[in-house]
């Protein structure tokens, strides 16, 4: 029994790799049917068909060789007509005319169950695409669905790749910023260490000189302490505000230093530094006591004389309003020029003037000539600074620039 269900089960298995199992589905517009057509029943219907044939050709052949040609019917039927009671010979001729007939109604028949099943495999195909496969207005509007998502799935891709591009410029952008970032760090903490060293340099000049530099500085800082403009108010970005610091960096350090810079130098401007005369010149006398050439006596020279040809112009030494204009005794024609820090310069023995009382000069204009007017032995200038009054050596002046 065993080697009967083994046999059985070798058979099936080789039945099933020459016709695998098939389901063939076929649906309609209201239901579906499914169908399974097993390997035995496929070679069954196989071998069926197979006898079905050979027995077809066969009993053709058969019939075929026992009809014969022209002579032959001519003979046999005149042997059939002579024997008498040749009953059996008849019989077979009508046999093989039937087997004929029913021959060529299997023809028939094979023919057109050949057409339905071309037929049915076209309409099988034709539903396992779906009922609107065959509709030409539903398979347009699929082919312009289709069209319509190809399209944007490109457009997706393009803008992907722009947003990748845009994406790596932002990196780009954003490492560059980092790189100006320290890059404005170290420029801002060297151009702060550089400012405050000019500072303190200027003030290392003001205090050489002897000034109260926290005087001069309280009083430049009201003299240039001018602020206003209109009132009206502005809408701006809270980050483009001017309290906004730049990179998150600390500028105080920075904008103190540049304050007392600027400070320093307002005032360093206000103080009578520098020579007089810019052209060549001659120290003839200096400060302190000397042998005066015209009342041949000794007495404190107040300032320093620098002789030179009569039209030589004159400058001032500091920013400042001028004071006095006109003669004044023996100094003949003078000009005095108020300064910060309660300062005042003497340019005497002019021969002409240039500025008027009250008027605003700055450091490198003209305010006159050399001459000789008052009490003098040739043209040359006489040149004083005074502090609160009190005649000071303009040579510590003149050598500060």
């Amino acid at each position: 029994m065993s080697r009967l269900t083994t046999r059985v089960q070798t058979v099936s298995e080789r039945l099933a790799k020459f016709f695998p199992a098939r389901t063939i589905t076929i649906r309609t517009r209201q239901e579906s049917h499914e169908h399974f057509i097993s390997p035995a029943f496929q070679a069954g219907l196989c071998v069926t068909s197979f006898a079905l044939l050979l027995g077809i050709c066969g009993t053709t052949a058969i019939t075929l060789s026992l009809l014969p040609n022209d002579g032959e019917n001519r003979e046999i039927v005149s042997g059939v007509e002579n024997a008498e009671g040749s009953d059996d010979i008849l019989q077979l001729l009508a046999t093989a005319e039937k087997l004929k007939d029913e021959a060529d109604a299997a023809i028939e028949l094979a023919s057109l169950a050949l057409e339905d099943n071309q037929r049915l495999a076209q309409e099988l195909a034709d539903l396992t695409r779906g009922e609107d496969s065959t509709n030409p207005e539903t398979s347009g509007e699929t082919e312009r669905l289709l069209t319509s998502l190809e399209t944007a799935v490109d457009k997706l891709r393009e803008a992907r790749v722009e947003t990748e591009f845009f994406q790596e410029s932002n990196a780009q952008l954003l490492r560059e910023q980092e790189k100006n970032k320290v890059r404005t760090i170290r420029f801002v903490s060297r151009l702060a260490n550089a400012v405050k060293l000019t500072a303190d340099e200027v003030g290392v000049k003001i205090d050489a000189l002897g000034l109260d530099s926290g005087a001069l500085t309280n009083e430049i800082e009201s003299l240039y302490s001018g602020i206003g403009g209109l009132s009206a108010v502005v809408d701006a970005p809270d980050t483009l505000t001017a309290e906004a610091p730049l990179f998150n960096i600390d500028t105080n350090d920075f904008a103190t230093a540049l304050h007392q810079l600027s400070i320093n130098k307002l005032v360093h401007q206000s103080l009578p530094i520098g020579h007089p005369v810019k052209t060549s010149n001659r120290l003839s006398s200096a400060f302190g006591n000397r042998y005066h050439p015209v009342y041949g006596r000794n007495e404190h020279h107040s300032g320093v004389d620098f002789a030179a040809p009569r039209g030589t112009a004159i400058h001032v030494t500091g920013n400042g309003v001028v004071k006095y204009v006109g003669r004044l005794g023996a100094y003949g024609k003078t000009v005095i020029v108020k300064h910060a820090g309660d300062i005042e310069t003497l340019y005497a023995h002019l021969s002409k003037i240039n500025v008027e009382r009250g008027q605003r000069v700055w450091r490198g204009d003209k305010i006159g000539d050399i001459g000789s007017t008052g009490v003098s032995t040739g043209p040359h200038l006489h040149y004083e600074v005074q502090i609160a009054g009190r005649a000071v050596n303009p040579m510590k002046f003149i050598t500060a620039e």
